[in-house]
């Protein structure tokens, strides 16, 4: 009889452990990807500028980089408005989230000061996704890019970029000779689960 006992004893211990386990099991948090990468300027910049050096009084010449107009970065924060995104941090960087739970950050909204009136070239961004890049999170990222007139880059490989529509600028396929059309929300996040490798949320901020 005391077998049994002890028999039924284990059975019941085994089964209190299971009820213990099972909730903290459904309570965990799914495990984050984050998906970092840059929204450029798709305008051209012929400008040049000219100057002397300070030490043999040579000409030289600067190339300066196309940036966002005031116009577009105003549609893409009156975009992120809609969202509910939050005003920007102090690394310039307006937060929201998806319907779905996707969490993103969009930056380049703190002002250089150690250039004055210095304008936006890009536009970085973040989502953090629990699971694989969708064509939800892509959708986002089209309507980003077509209020501000964007593309999207590849953060560590500069010749790697994705357009909605084809490109004819000649400075454009000279630096980007890796670039892919992506015209609709689907090409667009298989692209960017095939180039842009995700990190465990946080890694880009060191977390």
């Amino acid at each position: 009889m005391s077998y049994v006992k002890a028999a039924a004893s284990l059975v019941a211990l085994g089964v209190l452990c299971m009820l213990a386990n099972t909730p903290y099991a459904a309570d965990s948090p799914p495990t984050l990807k984050q998906y970092a990468f840059e929204l450029e300027t798709l305008n051209s910049s012929d400008k040049v500028r000219k100057g002397r050096t300070s030490f043999d009084g040579n000409t030289v010449q600067f190339n300066i980089a196309a940036t966002m107009s005031d116009d577009e970065l105003a549609f893409v924060n009156n975009l992120l408005d809609d969202f509910a995104a939050t005003p920007p941090d102090d690394e310039g960087y307006r937060n929201f989230t998806m319907s779905n739970g996707t969490r993103v950050r969009v930056g380049g909204f703190r002002e250089n000061e150690a250039v004055n009136g210095a304008a936006v070239p890009s536009l970085p961004v973040e989502f953090s996704v629990a699971g694989e890049f969708s064509p939800a999170e892509a959708a986002v990222v089209l309507q980003i890019t077509a209020e501000g007139n964007l593309f999207v880059a590849s953060s560590s490989d500069p010749t790697l970029a994705a357009t909605k529509a084809q490109v004819v600028d000649k400075r454009f396929l000279k630096n980007h000779k890796n670039y892919s059309v992506t015209p609709d929300e689907n090409a667009l996040a298989e692209w960017i689960r095939k180039n842009i490798p995700p990190g465990a949320a946080g890694e880009a901020r060191g977390d």
